[in-house]
């Protein structure tokens, strides 16, 4: 997905059965197009090459709420 620039990857591991591994990755709203590329090669690419669906959304697609449910690297490192 590069050269976007990425805000938030958030990584799950559902049910095999319904998808197995799944990415949610939020990018800027500018950057929306450039992170899933041209009839969505950069997006497909990287689910190939990653084993994984991979979801992309811009930040108001997303919505306040998604930052605030995950926590960032700089609050998992001040909790250690």
């Amino acid at each position: 997905m590069s050269p976007a620039r990425i805000t938030t990857v958030a990584l799950y591991d559902d049910n095999p059965e319904t998808g197995g591994k799944r990415a949610e990755v939020i990018v800027p709203d500018d950057q929306l197009s450039l992170a899933i590329g041209r009839g969505g090669q950069n997006v497909r690419l990287a689910a190939k090459l990653t084993q994984w669906k991979i979801d992309i959304k811009s930040e108001s697609q997303a919505g306040g709420s998604f930052r605030s449910m995950n926590p960032t690297l700089e609050d998992l490192s001040a909790q250690a």
